[in-house]
């Protein structure tokens, strides 16, 4: 259940890439709101008076960001942002210990357990932190669920999150990387190439139907992904989008 906006202080700040940041959050006061993997949170900048803080333009600090840490997780909750616009340049100038007011959590991107045992998640860059705190959450609850990710990035450095995201696999989770600029390491054993009907059709082993396909990235990518699983003859009702992204 999503609660107004409560204090939180920014416990820790882990530094993910050369442009994404972890801030891990904790409740100034009271306990932690409960939430399911896949919702997101609306994050809002105070000054030491606890005035709105405004950017440029005039218009108040206000960002909506995926939750990147599990349930599981008790006592604070995480979010990973890439820095991208006024907010983020704000927000990536706070130290540890300063204040945050936060709104949550919100959305419905999130897994039906009882009729979704088979999920596919699609990511491109930050998108991928709902499925982080997905993928973590049911790795410890050792959940039925067939779970696949195929994550994309331009180089292997701009994987958020990756040595996470290798720990969950398992019999019933598989994670993909691709990298769309594989020149950057002549080395690197995963896919190759953006993300396509027959990479997908891959990750799935040529199994389709039954599936349901979760998509978050940026807007460019989403109605990419949108248009191949389209082609592929995905039911719409199989296509879940986190839309605010």
């Amino acid at each position: 259940m999503a609660i107004g906006f409560q204090k939180y202080k920014i416990e820790k700040i882990i530094d993910e890439t050369a442009d994404t940041k972890t801030f891990v959050l904790v409740p100034l006061s009271g306990s932690m709101f409960s939430f399911k993997p896949g919702q997101f949170v609306t994050v809002r900048l105070v000054d030491e008076k606890g005035m709105f803080q405004k950017d440029e333009a005039g218009k108040p600090l206000v960002r909506s960001y995926s939750i990147s840490s599990s349930p599981f997780e008790e006592g604070y909750f995480c979010v990973t942002i890439k820095s991208v616009g006024s907010f983020t340049h704000h927000i990536f100038a706070l130290k540890e210990g300063a204040i945050v007011e936060v709104m949550g959590p919100l959305g419905n991107f999130c897994i039906d357990e009882e009729k979704m045992k088979d999920v596919v998640m699609l990511a491109g860059g930050s998108g991928v932190t709902p499925f982080v705190s997905m993928l973590s959450y049911y790795a410890r609850k050792k959940s039925n669920l067939n779970l696949t990710l195929l994550y994309s990035c331009k180089t292997e450095k701009d994987f958020v999150l990756y040595s996470r995201l290798k720990s969950v696999c398992g019999e019933n989770t598989c994670v993909f990387f691709t990298l769309t600029r594989p020149e950057s390491n002549p080395n690197w054993d995963g896919k190759v190439g953006r993300m396509d009907a027959n990479m997908i059709k891959q990750a799935c082993e040529g199994k389709l139907e039954g599936k349901y396909f979760f998509i978050c990235g940026p807007k460019e990518m989403i109605t990419s992904m949108q248009q191949i699983l389209r082609t592929l003859e995905i039911d719409e009702a199989h296509i879940v989008v986190e839309k605010w992204s």
